[in-house]
């Protein structure tokens, strides 16, 4: 057997090269070695207008702190409907700052086009409800709940034999494509004296799950 390549430790380098590579970490250096260095933009009349590096990154970690006030990061996504400007610029850094996601909006779109845009970086609608018709069931004590099934004989049948006979199951939406576990999106009616017994049957059946009556594309398209 070859022996275990050695490594050898130097000294800890100068050139920052230990961080990763970011576009937030590029603006940030730029600002510590080159603040001055004037940024030439157009406003939105079509003048020009200038700034430095330093107040690019300073304006840019108070939006990031705004942000961060807000609740907003990692996981978190941010549609913005800004254009052709400097803050437009800025937000390609302060979002990121974050860890959060930028999802550039065309502001010419209708309401409808700009719901699907956003919809379509969601894990609930990309997966199960932009493949569901039939509309708005009006249910007012349906909650939403996905699971993963274990790709075994007899996942489902249990699932169906403990819930099915105590709730109605108002919705149910499964994918697959080869992985250990399938994807179910299930509607469940539950009121809410009965919302301690469906923990309860779900903590026996053992399957993991999230409670998403909250998420934005069931609220437009299924809730």
């Amino acid at each position: 057997m070859a022996a275990e390549p050695q490594l050898v430790h130097g000294a800890p380098s100068t050139m920052g090269d230990h961080e990763q590579l970011t576009t937030t970490r590029m603006l940030r250096d730029a600002a510590r070695s080159f603040g001055d260095q004037q940024i030439s933009y157009r406003d939105d009349s079509g003048k020009w207008q200038s700034t430095d590096y330093a107040s690019t990154w300073d304006r840019v970690q108070r939006v990031g702190s705004a942000l961060d006030g807000m609740g907003i990061g990692p996981d978190s996504r941010v549609g913005v409907l800004l254009w052709n400007s400097l803050e437009h610029y800025e937000s390609y850094f302060s979002i990121p700052l974050v860890g959060a996601t930028m999802i550039q909006l065309n502001m010419r779109l209708a309401p409808a086009d700009l719901a699907y845009v956003i919809l379509s970086h969601d894990e609930v609608a990309k997966l199960h409800v932009r493949h569901l018709i039939g509309g708005h069931a009006h249910l007012t004590d349906e909650r939403l709940l996905r699971f993963e099934f274990p790709e075994r004989p007899g996942a489902l049948l249990t699932f169906l034999e403990k819930l099915g006979q105590q709730f109605n199951i108002s919705l149910f939406h499964y994918r697959n494509h080869g992985a250990a576990e399938g994807r179910v999106l299930a509607g469940l009616q539950v009121g809410p004296k009965e919302l301690p017994t469906l923990m309860h049957t779900l903590a026996q059946i053992g399957y993991p799950f999230e409670d998403v009556t909250d998420n934005v594309a069931y609220q437009l398209f299924l809730k």
